[in-house]
């Protein structure tokens, strides 16, 4: 007499599915990205709330970074895509102007985010081997200033002097800046990493 027994791999449907998912980098790495991306967006929202430029306004320049912040997938994995400016800002480098022959840095809370042309009545002058930019505007109306002098039988006459230009320094003018690369603005990479692989472990354990 003979005795047969039938068996069954109950765990090859996930095994298969399993297998089939780790042969798809493209899959492992949007689930890298889209565990790291979170992290960066809300470390840039919260340089958004503390950033403030020179002049004491909030900074816009955050809230951009991360409005242009996104996830995505190459042929070596997940990654998180940036706008070009970002790597200035946590790196350091040098600028230079392009299609101008100077950059220019506002000295004044009205000149910020703008540039010379954007004024009415710009000269430009040199002071202790610096160039600037500045404006001229009309100064006190004559109604407003004025002084005293002697008519021939000896009485005082008020007299009015004329019109005075003011002149508002708006920026600096330089061949170049350097701007020192900061890393703390970022997360950590030990926290990216952790963050990474909770991701691909539960995209994992998912398919299991």
């Amino acid at each position: 007499m003979q005795i047969r027994i039938a068996t069954s791999d109950l765990s090859k449907p996930q095994r298969e599915r399993l297998a089939a998912a780790m042969r798809s980098p493209a899959q492992i790495g949007r689930a890298m990205a889209e565990s790291a991306l979170p992290l960066y967006q809300r470390q840039m929202a919260t340089n958004a709330r503390s950033n403030r430029n020179r002049f004491g306004a909030r900074s816009t320049f955050w809230n951009r970074m991360n409005a242009g912040t996104r996830g995505g997938v190459t042929p070596a994995g997940g990654v998180v895509m940036m706008p070009r400016e970002m790597r200035l800002r946590v790196n350091g480098g040098t600028v230079r102007p392009v299609n101008a022959k100077n950059l220019t840095i506002p000295l004044r809370a009205e000149a910020y985010g703008k540039s010379l042309r954007q004024f009415e009545r710009v000269f430009f002058f040199r002071k202790g081997g610096r160039l600037f930019g500045a404006t001229r505007s009309l100064g006190t109306p004559k109604s407003r200033r004025g002084g005293t002098a002697q008519n021939k039988d000896g009485s005082r006459k008020l007299v009015q002097s004329d019109d005075t230009q003011r002149i508002t320094v708006l920026f600096l003018l330089v061949k170049s800046a350097t701007i020192r690369g900061n890393r703390g603005l970022l997360p950590g990479d030990d926290v990216v990493s952790t963050a990474v692989i909770r991701g691909v472990t539960r995209f994992v354990r998912a398919r299991q």
